[in-house]
């Protein structure tokens, strides 16, 4: 098959902002991801006005009617496998294509990433994390949350060294979707491991919940409403549960050199993982992608090099400011909730 300009492994954020801009400057390209189907688990991103205003006049939409209506989601990207700074990108049913100019963002275990270059572990923080969502009534949802989130999609409740958090993530006439997180930092003691932190846990270890969190949530007593209603274990236990581990990765001067090297442009999270709470993410893969959209516009396909030596210190910045946050949110005197 005939290779695209410009080949982009994943439909996130990036890839999508990226492939989006590029068809604005009427350069061709063709994004692939993997998408077996609607994921079980959707969220809610926060985007800052001055992320998403570029995207505006790509979208042919007012401010007004972005903020109304828009609503994303992710997926993962394939693996590649590179040779002579050609890259044959082979997928499970062994279709494929080459390409000279590949840009990979399918995320923080970025499979473009690991075939071009040694694995890069990210780092997992001390923290412990689980991610819930509720389906409420309308009904129920003016009664008993109206109050404290008629203004607000988000609120957050500290309890000790406990974060509650409850988001609304969809609403309509019938019902509203809650998403919810309880967070904390670990409290491993000697060799007495806390049963919450699991950092070497597979990716399938997500979806198990040690009955330790059901335990610990009962121990929060008699909490304010609406958080006595949210974070409450049995109600929890027919919740969709996730368990998160909050990792990063600093990007290394070495590791973009090589990938450099091998001409392909690594952007989002898969050159520079922040945790999924406090790291705003969604906004750097936004601005990442129009502006490597902008670099092979003005310095062809050739330069991947070049762009990341420009992002290197603004993509390292964001890391470090995204593990302050996680730290301050969980910190009763820090700077942010």
């Amino acid at each position: 098959m005939i290779a695209p300009a410009v080949s982009t492994i994943g439909a996130g954020l990036s890839g999508l902002a990226l492939g989006l801009s590029l068809k604005s400057k009427g350069i061709s390209g063709k994004i692939y991801d993997l998408a077996p189907g609607i994921p079980r688990f959707n969220y809610g991103i926060t985007l800052h006005a001055s992320t998403y205003r570029p995207l505006l006049g790509l979208l042919k939409m007012d401010e007004a009617t972005f903020r109304k209506e828009t609503a994303v989601d992710g997926a993962r990207g394939e693996p590649v496998i590179w040779k002579d700074r050609t890259h044959l990108v082979k997928f499970e049913r062994g279709l494929g294509f080459k390409t000279r100019c590949l840009a990979g963002c399918d995320g923080i275990n970025s499979s473009v990433s690991r075939s071009l270059m040694h694995k890069v572990d990210a780092d997992v923080h001390p923290f412990v994390a689980f991610s819930g969502r509720r389906r409420v009534p309308t009904d129920v949802f003016v009664k008993v949350f109206g109050q404290s989130m008629a203004e607000n999609v988000m609120i957050v409740h500290h309890n000790g060294a406990a974060r509650l958090e409850i988001t609304i993530s969809d609403m309509t006439s019938e019902y509203v979707i809650l998403g919810y997180i309880y967070s904390r930092q670990t409290r491993s003691q000697g060799s007495t491991k806390d049963p919450l932190h699991t950092p070497l846990r597979p990716s399938p270890g997500a979806k198990l919940t040690p009955p330790a969190l059901y335990d610990e949530i009962e121990a929060l007593g008699n909490l304010p409403q609406p958080f006595n209603t949210i974070f409450h274990a049995e109600s929890m236990r027919n919740d969709r549960l996730l368990h998160w581990l909050l990792r990063s990765r600093r990007p290394q001067i070495d590791h973009s050199k090589q990938l450099a090297d091998r001409g392909a442009f690594i952007i989002g999270d898969a050159a520079h993982g922040a945790p999924l709470l406090g790291g705003e993410g969604a906004n750097m893969a936004i601005t990442d992608g129009i502006d490597l959209a902008e670099h092979i516009a003005k310095r062809g396909v050739d330069t991947a090099a070049g762009f990341s030596n420009s992002k290197y210190e603004s993509w390292i910045k964001f890391v470090d400011e995204s593990v302050q946050r996680l730290r301050d949110m969980h910190n009763p005197g820090g700077r942010r909730h």
